[in-house]
């Protein structure tokens, strides 16, 4: 069986956060391993856009 991937188009952000924040985001993406900082970053803001737009 093959999988077809479907092609999403992406766009790029750009975001400030405080150096606390960075390195706590750093840390909780290297005790789950394997992903980088971004995948986090975007999960977050799925999640917030899927809780607050359905409200």
């Amino acid at each position: 069986m093959v999988k077809v991937k479907e092609n999403i188009k992406m766009q790029q952000l750009t975001i400030k956060l405080k150096v606390d924040d960075l390195n706590n985001l750093r840390e909780y993406a290297d005790k789950k391993g394997g992903n980088p900082v971004s995948h986090y970053i975007r999960e977050a803001v799925s999640e917030y856009l899927e809780k607050h737009y359905n409200e």
